[in-house]
């Protein structure tokens, strides 16, 4: 039961990052958004 959960959470996340990167996209250049989107990971995984 647990497995199915954490399996439906990272459906959800997965399938929810493409809206947030398309809007995303209308703001920023693709390299300035990647650098940000990298700049938050390395952030989120240091703490």
């Amino acid at each position: 039961m647990i497995h199915t959960l954490i399996l439906l959470l990272a459906a959800f996340v997965w399938g929810m990052a493409f809206p947030f990167q398309s809007i995303g996209a209308r703001y920023l250049s693709g390299w300035s958004f990647l650098a940000i989107r990298s700049w938050l990971s390395d952030i989120r995984f240091r703490l």
